[in-house]
């Protein structure tokens, strides 16, 4: 995915993978901060955050595929 990103406009390939550094970082530290608010000295919140930050993420991957988008990606 990275590579994608970076690929799509190569003169602003640093500011993506910058961006998507900054993402990735940023929301490891929200769900940390998360964590912290609800755990309990079980297992439950991590296997919960775990889950939740799994389903954003496969929400996010089908956002970023709306339809359409490979006809465009395939004329570049």
């Amino acid at each position: 995915m990275a590579a994608f990103a970076m690929a799509t406009i190569p003169r602003l390939a640093a500011t993506a993978a910058g961006i998507g550094v900054f993402v990735q970082q940023f929301c490891g530290g929200i769900f940390a901060q998360l964590y912290g608010l609800v755990a309990d000295g079980t297992p439950a919140p991590m296997v919960a955050t775990t889950l939740l930050s799994a389903v954003l993420g496969v929400i996010a991957y089908g956002l970023s595929r709306a339809p359409g988008q490979e006809a465009e990606r395939a004329a570049r």
